[in-house]
């Protein structure tokens, strides 16, 4: 009966918060129709179960440890039940807001037994918990899209963290209620009253709504006469108003199931943006006084909080009090900052966990940055209400609680998330990140590593991680992982995967590459919370980093919690190293330079990258990438992106001389980190103007690098110009003056540092300020580029396991699936017969229509569409020697692109035969 009451109590404060809040202190009614809340709570609910199947697949492939909401087939309906719950707090315009149904769903989650809900089962539902904001985000993301409601992402964004933060509260006290009953009577004693106090609350929330109501009820005048029109008037007026009232009290309960959203958009978001200003202004002038009171507040509420140092400190409030607090304050503060980045805020974070990691509670030091909202609070309220007033702190006298209240709440659950984050980090650190060999082998069966490394993007493909991404595509190997083309199943777009390769893919002894491995993973983590480097245009956005989690491969028919890995932007262009210097017997166009125009439009790119890594938004810390060249450029549409962020650093971190990481971009003039990779960037302009005739300049040859050579001997521009005066006499490395692209780089490749420009200074360059080529006209010369290197070059390869078939029988199997593929492309794909090879059959791709309008005559029997041909397969069956079934070969189809096309062509084919092979395989 206690619990029961406390419950109950609990659920009357909620409540009552939301019917004050739905009535103004001037006893006015709001429109519930005119709360962006109630906006996002209708979408979601429109969209529950797209929602609830990317939460729950999320949920699947991160968390892999018991939470509250079970792991059995009652799972879902706990989830759907949670779901209602937040759109429901979602919908609340109380502050703080209604979280009725939240309380009772906790209430109902918590077991009986509290010994059975650990620290670690609540760090793990809580984590379960807070991938509801991803799912949402995501479908949120499209339905504004579809309704043209773009700008209400930032604030619905902040109303979710509001919500999920509630929540986390919510279950937390649900499961001190149940410690308290395992404490007996003293326990049960404090729940009644903890459950009294709320009981209070609600009554005099209640009463102050009943206050306001009273203040709108009209009174009766009086009359003088019967003949008094006047006061008759009057009393027709009140009766109206009466009414009018009576039916909004009867839609109270209501008045947030409205639609549309009417708000006067420009003046909210204008007040909300003055709020902010001030509220920032405030908050750095009380910095040192925010920072004492929240350490004071730490020391008082949280036992259990440890802020470092020696164990056997016996004062707490030493131990809080501590610069890195101090820090966080700072970073915090400077998050609020409309347009404010979170980059401050990761490495304040990053060093808390550093710092405390071995004493650290997870869940005190949550609590304890929660607590940063209340003090701030306290400050805001103390200068709105008593002064002093300053021109910048004027909007706060006027600023509503809620608006303050939700700001505060966004930074802090971003606080507690990146935090959160640093903690799995640092835990991970010890992890191998590399693939387990045992997730690309049936069970019973063993491979070598040659084996692994010649068939991993045969196994892999297909395989589902994190329940959120699909390995559709291989791409290429790189030093340390492999690349995808990759399907996000949540928002159906494609993605880039970076798979780490498997401890049997390296030579003996090479564990060393486990750090880097390590070093890069994190990396990549923290530089997604970079909000100004993830937005610019110049960089691969990093999506998401999974660690450890489930993978399930197909193939193999093997899963696992133990995926490590990078999600970014796809960008279909590939490398800009391509479309320079690859050479002409690989299929490239090294013979075809890029003229000037076009290479300005691409250095421009490369050179507001480098304003953006070495000139950030004021009070966030440059970075250095020490690996700038062509190869980790890739192209989407005509835009240059930026890859690899394992050599990415903090310029504030490094220390002694700068290096870059390639020996043909290392000099030994220049150690400072923005000049290293201004020398880098100025190589990737010289070769896009001479790698077609003079070659690359800076290029190593029998442990020299011939262009660092010339330039000690004085002879780097004569050689330039005497090759291309034999060469290229119209090249405009041949031009001079102020505003030549000579110039320029003669300005870079300085072998005096004081004689170099900076960044800053090449950006103002008058060469940077002539004339390029469209989007338009730069987009079409890199794809023309692009289809030139791709048809002198084995393109994919794809192959379709057959299992126990023979290979007579494989024979009539890929006869079969290619007849029926075809058909089912509707004359896309043709049969086009017997390849060269004995064996083999030729598929093409047409670009006309099954049945030409002008003869008639159709794709399969035309005897005279060569012409209409753009690109041209091979299938073939063979026989591996690798033991992927136990005892046997195994028989599989092989399709092989030879000529043409595209990649969404390829993709097309291999996945109508991969259709085909599995419905064969099924029956």
């Amino acid at each position: 009966q206690v619990h029961k009451f406390s419950e109950k109590a609990e659920r009357a404060a909620a409540q009552s918060r939301e019917t004050l809040a739905l009535l103004d202190n001037k006893g006015v009614f709001k429109g519930g129709n005119g709360d962006v809340q109630v906006y996002g709570s209708q979408a979601l609910m429109s969209k529950k179960d797209n929602v609830l199947a990317s939460w729950l697949k999320s949920v699947k492939g991160t968390v892999h440890e018991p939470t509250l909401f079970g792991n059995d087939t009652a799972t879902p309906a706990r989830y759907s039940e949670l779901f209602d719950a937040l759109v429901s707090t979602l919908a609340s315009t109380a502050d703080p807001p209604n979280d009725a149904e939240l309380i009772s769903y906790c209430t109902r989650l918590m077991p009986r037994d509290a010994k059975h809900c650990t620290d670690n089962m609540m760090r793990h539902t809580v984590q379960a918990m807070l991938l509801f904001e991803e799912a949402a985000s995501n479908v949120l993301q499209q339905v504004m899209d579809e309704t043209q409601a773009g700008e209400f992402k930032m604030e619905l964004e902040a109303s979710i963290s509001r919500v999920l933060l509630r929540a986390e509260d919510c279950i937390k006290r649900a499961r001190k209620r149940a410690n308290f009953s395992a404490e007996g009577a003293a326990g049960l004693y404090m729940t009644l009253a903890d459950a009294r106090a709320h009981f209070g609350e609600a009554r005099e929330t209640l009463l102050e709504s009943l206050d306001n109501v009273r203040q709108m009820i009209p009174k009766a005048c009086s009359f003088q006469g019967a003949d008094d029109i006047e006061a008759v008037k009057k009393m027709i007026t009140a009766s109206e108003e009466l009414e009018q009232m009576a039916e909004r009290i009867r839609c109270l309960s209501s008045a947030s199931s409205s639609t549309g959203v009417n708000i006067d958009r420009a003046t909210r978001e204008s007040k909300k943006h003055d709020t902010r200003l001030a509220l920032v202004s405030l908050l750095r002038q009380k910095h040192d006084e925010l920072s004492d009171r929240w350490v004071a507040a730490i020391s008082q509420r949280i036992s259990g909080y440890r802020a470092g140092g020696s164990s056997t400190s016996s004062t707490p409030t030493a131990t809080v009090s501590s610069d890195i607090n101090k820090r966080l304050v700072a970073a915090m503060i400077e998050r609020l900052r409309p347009g404010g980045d979170s980059a401050s805020l990761v490495y304040s974070a990053q060093k808390l966990v550093e710092m405390r990691f071995q004493t650290m509670k997870i869940e005190s030091v949550q609590a304890a940055t929660k607590l940063f909202e209340d003090v701030a609070m306290e400050i805001y309220h103390e200068v709105a209400e008593k002064g002093p007033y300053s021109k910048d702190l004027l909007p706060l006298v006027h600023a509503d609680d809620a608006d303050v209240r939700s700001m505060l709440t966004e930074v802090v659950f971003l606080a507690n998330k990146l935090i959160i984050s640093e903690f799995n980090i640092r835990l991970a650190r010890d992890q191998d990140p590399r693939l387990p060999s045992s997730l690309l082998c049936r069970e019973g069966t063993r491979m070598d590593g040659g084996a692994v490394a010649s068939r991993t993007s045969e196994l892999l493909m297909g395989a589902e991680i994190a329940g959120q991404y699909r390995l559709d595509r291989y791409i290429m190997a790189g030093g340390f992982g492999h690349g995808w083309g990759a399907m996000d199943l949540q928002t159906g777009k494609e993605v880039f995967v970076k798979t780490f390769k498997s401890k049997e893919e390296f030579p003996p002894g090479a564990d060393s590459v486990v750090a880097k491995m390590v070093e890069e993973l994190e990396i990549a983590e923290r530089i997604a919370k970079v909000q100004h480097l993830m937005n610019h245009k110049n960089v691969v956005a990093v999506l998401k980093v999974p660690r450890n989690a489930l993978v399930k491969v197909p193939a193999t028919g093997q899963q696992g919690a133990c995926f490590h890995g990078i999600v970014t932007e796809y960008c279909d262009g590939g490398e800009l190293f391509n479309y320079i210097v690859i050479p002409k017997e690989s299929g490239g166009l090294q013979g075809c330079a890029f003229n000037e125009p076009q290479a300005r439009f691409l250095f421009r790119q490369i050179v507001a990258l480098l304003m953006a890594l070495h000139y950030p938004p004021e009070g966030e810390p440059a970075y250095y990438h020490g690996d700038i060249k062509d190869q980790n450029f890739v192209v989407a549409g005509s835009t240059l992106k930026l890859i690899d962020y394992g050599t990415l650093s903090k310029v504030c971190d490094n220390v002694g001389p700068a290096k870059h990481m390639t020996r043909s971009h290392q000099q030994p003039f220049h150690t400072n980190c923005e000049s290293v990779d201004l020398w880098a960037a100025g190589i990737i302009l010289l070769d896009m103007l001479l790698v077609s005739t003079v070659g690359q300049m800076f290029k190593v040859s029998m442990g020299q690098n011939r262009g660092v050579t010339m330039l000690k001997a004085g002879k780097f521009w004569p050689t330039i110009t005497t090759k291309l005066m034999q060469a290229d006499t119209g090249n405009c490395l041949l031009k001079k003056g102020e505003d030549s692209a000579q110039n320029l780089l003669s300005k870079i490749f300085v072998m005096e540092p004081r004689n170099s420009l900076c960044v800053r200074e090449i950006a103002e360059h008058p060469w940077l300020k002539g004339p390029v080529p469209t989007e338009e006209e730069m987009q079409a010369e890199l794809k023309r580029r692009f289809k030139g290197i791709l048809s002198g070059t084995p393109s994919g390869t794809a192959f379709f396991d057959l299992g126990r078939a023979s290979e007579k029988d494989g024979q009539v199997i890929m006869q079969r699936v290619i007849d029926l593929a075809c058909a089912a492309s509707k004359g896309e794909f043709v049969k086009a017969g017997p390849g060269a090879k004995p064996g083999t059959m030729a598929i093409h791709r047409w670009d006309r229509p099954s049945m030409d309008s002008d003869t008639g005559v159709t794709r399969m029997h035309a005897e005279d569409g060569a012409q209409w041909v753009v690109a041209k397969y091979t299938c073939n069956v063979e026989k591996t020697s690798f033991d992927i079934i136990k005892g046997r070969e195994v028989v599989r189809i092989r399709l092989f692109w030879e000529t043409g096309s595209e990649h969404e062509d390829f993709c097309r084919l291999s996945g109508l035969l991969l259709d085909e092979v599995m419905k064969l395989r099924l029956t």
